[in-house]
């Protein structure tokens, strides 16, 4: 997978970090104008073939692929272009979000494109989403009599996501330095298609939710503002009932840098089953943290081992599918 700027921005001047508004409205740039590029959006991936995983034994028990990965992928790539002309750190993707946003999608779609902040919520609160999100919406119409060959209707929500580069409150949005998460949403009909985006501001990136070799739960990430925000615990817990803390670590699980805010969690979790992939019960893996004396914070050896971590005083904020992260069948198709 591409990798991408870290967040040690934070201590930088604001007149240091680009704005795209401080461009005139359509004004080019590198002799192109946004989201112009050698070739059309999604050409040079075309005739890409898709591999097939069904047969590998090491993949047994994973779902399928989501169709629209790539498609995705190739959104939150024309984003971050922009957002690296600007200085401005890549957006990264969140799954849950994508989920939710596909939700959105369908009923803004299937209501004028009139937003509903009940619905919304309601949708939220179905795929387990936490936190404020900005909604964008993008749409591109179908022209008759002519049916893409394409089952992801690619080239059409790339045209719905264009749109949202060429109106300026959308791409000042989209390329916002405040912004660090984006969830990508789409739906369809005989008529027209369309895009959401999902903009939200997050405490900490994760870039790595596994098992370890012995059976623990592994994640690996880093907190944005280390100098305020400190990682404090992690938890399991079930889809059914998200109040239900089937496994807790508090900061002796928990390696931590506090000078670039690297961590790298462990969870004790050996014995236990269907925790990654459940289908019967999905679960979720929970970081939480803390804003106030942050740099009292012991970890690792120097906390106490039997501490009784008590999330009531913490702020949740993250929630992950227990699924493997990054999925290894995308990193092996990049």
């Amino acid at each position: 997978m591409e990798g991408s700027p870290g967040y040690g921005m934070e201590d930088m001047d604001d007149d240091m970090m680009g704005d795209p508004m401080d461009m005139e409205y359509g004004q080019e740039q590198d002799g192109m104008e946004y989201g112009d590029e050698q070739n059309e959006y999604g050409a040079e991936n075309e005739d890409e073939e898709e591999i097939d995983f069904s047969a590998d034994p090491q993949f047994q028990g994973m779902p399928p692929l989501d169709k629209m990965r790539k498609v995705r992928r190739e959104i939150i790539k024309t984003i971050n272009e922009i957002r690296e002309k600007f200085s401005n750190p890549h957006l990264q993707p969140d799954i849950q979000a994508h989920k939710a946003a596909n939700d959105y999608a369908e009923f803004l779609l299937q209501h004028e494109d009139q937003e509903d902040e009940a619905v919304k919520k309601e949708i939220f609160e179905k795929h387990f989403v936490i936190g404020e999100h900005k909604v964008l919406q993008g749409i591109a119409y179908l022209e008759e009599d002519i049916v893409s060959d394409n089952p992801t209707k690619k080239d059409e929500f790339m045209d719905a996501h264009g749109l949202l580069l060429e109106l300026q409150y959308e791409l000042g949005q989209l390329t916002s330095k405040d912004y660090t998460h984006v969830g990508i949403g789409f739906a369809a009909n005989t008529q027209k298609v369309k895009v959401v985006e999902l903009l939200s501001t997050q405490q900490l990136i994760n870039t790595h939710l596994g098992q370890t070799e012995d059976g623990a739960v592994e994640v690996r990430g880093h907190v944005i503002k280390p100098k305020e925000v400190g990682l404090y615990a992690a938890s399991i817990c079930p889809g059914t009932n998200v109040n239900k803390q089937i496994s807790i670590i508090g900061p002796a699980g928990i390696e931590y840098d506090k000078e670039t805010g690297a961590y790298t969690v462990t969870l004790k979790t050996q014995g236990m089953e269907n925790l990654f992939f459940s289908q019967d019960e999905p679960k979720f893996l929970e970081l939480w943290v803390q804003t106030k004396q942050v740099e009292k914070i012991k970890y690792g050896a120097e906390a106490q081992p039997d501490e009784r971590v008590n999330t009531k005083h913490l702020h949740l904020s993250a929630r992950l599918p227990m699924d493997y992260y990054p999925d290894p069948r995308v990193i092996i198709e990049d």
